[in-house]
């Protein structure tokens, strides 16, 4: 138990490869004591996969992350609550690779687990259509994008979570992105709300607000909007 959570504390500080090395010593130490398909070597392996997710080391994070996976389906089932989390991991992988058809599919699975075992609008179900909301956003499926971000955010607002802050800057993107610029700067609007909330001054977001009502004002359009 002790390797893992040094393995913890060296990954929250990014001494990843410290991290590895406690990790390493905790699956041995597991699967000698309670062989290779335990939860404890699942948690372990998704552990080492985050490790290698911030090292930006893709595939050997996929790999732990699968593996991981598999472990839990198969003690538990494929539709068990306690699958959900390895499966937004692994959308969270290849998000960064750009393979967004993969991620998608992840997150698509993840959602339906929680909503499933919670409904629609428990907090778990807001994280998966946030990462959706993303991955639409790549691919310039901007009105997608807005529906999962759209969604996120209110249960996200529901919740008091703080989570609503990047939401709600990413849905006021997608309006950008769509050139729908009433309504992304009402929408940097309700950021900037909720960043004094929480406490943040973000001077980057000023800048992406200045530059929206700038086109805005470019398209021709007359705007009633004062900032």
């Amino acid at each position: 138990m002790i390797h893992g959570h040094i393995g913890w504390i060296d990954y929250v500080g990014k001494k990843y490869d410290a991290s590895l090395k406690h990790y390493d010593k905790a699956l041995t130490i597991f699967k000698k004591a309670f062989g290779d398909d335990d939860e404890r070597v699942s948690e372990t392996l998704n552990n080492i996969g985050l490790v290698y997710l911030g090292q930006r080391k893709y595939d050997l994070a996929i790999k732990s992350l699968n593996r991981a996976l598999e472990i839990m389906e198969k003690k538990f089932g494929l539709q068990h609550i306690k699958t959900a989390g390895r499966l937004g991991n692994i959308g969270l992988c290849y998000l960064r690779q750009k393979t967004y058809g993969e991620a998608i599919a992840h997150w698509l699975r993840e959602l339906l687990i929680y909503e499933r075992e919670f409904g629609p609008d428990y907090i778990d179900t807001a994280r998966p259509r946030f990462q959706l909301g993303c991955a639409f956003y790549n691919q310039r499926k901007y009105g997608e994008a807005c529906v999962q971000f759209k969604l996120a955010l209110c249960i996200f607002e529901e919740s008091n979570s703080i989570e609503a802050l990047d939401t709600a800057t990413w849905l006021a993107r997608s309006y950008k992105a769509q050139r729908k610029y009433d309504e992304a700067i009402l929408q940097y609007k309700e950021v900037l709300k909720i960043s004094k909330t929480y406490g943040q001054h973000n001077y980057w977001l000023l800048i992406e607000i200045a530059i929206v009502y700038l086109y805005h004002v470019m398209s021709g359009v007359q705007t009633p909007f004062g900032l």
